[in-house]
């Protein structure tokens, strides 16, 4: 196969072709690439854009798969069985959410629970400190409910 043409113009600005648009466009058009000979990736930004954008909405359960393997180590169908395992509800407030919140320890990767994003929220402004959250109850005991 051989490297893709680089076409120089007279103001000193190159081009390269794009087979998906079947254009010639400026060589800042296009994301640089350490798999091709060119050194640029094959389509223009608009084009992978748009086809990320298309394959996204074609394939939304592969993506939604895809981001929990990746992101939590777990499938679409093991987090239905931790939501299961919580009755449905956040596994601390016990409130219903619109969606859960993957509640994971940060440096081990390990999941905790599904939780609401306010809960989960909670969690993270406090740095996932015990010792904090709890001068937090005792904080708020103090001064109660006025």
């Amino acid at each position: 196969m051989r490297p893709r043409e680089l076409f120089k113009n007279p103001d000193g600005s190159t081009e390269i072709f794009c087979p998906r648009c079947k254009k010639r466009q400026n060589i800042n058009d296009f994301h640089k690439s350490n798999i091709t000979a060119s050194g640029f990736s094959s389509w223009c930004k608009k084009c992978m854009s748009n086809w990320h954008k298309e394959y996204h909405q074609k394939n939304p359960i592969l993506i939604r798969e895809r981001h929990f393997k990746n992101r939590y180590g777990i499938t679409i169908k093991e987090r239905n069985k931790i939501i299961s395992k919580q009755n449905g509800v956040c596994a601390i407030c016990g409130v219903i959410p619109k969606r859960f919140d993957t509640d994971h320890c940060h440096k081990t990767g390990i999941i905790r629970g599904l939780l609401c994003h306010n809960c989960n929220a909670g969690i993270g402004y406090f740095g996932e400190n015990t010792d904090r959250l709890l001068l937090a109850i005792k904080y708020l005991k103090l001064y109660g409910r006025r």
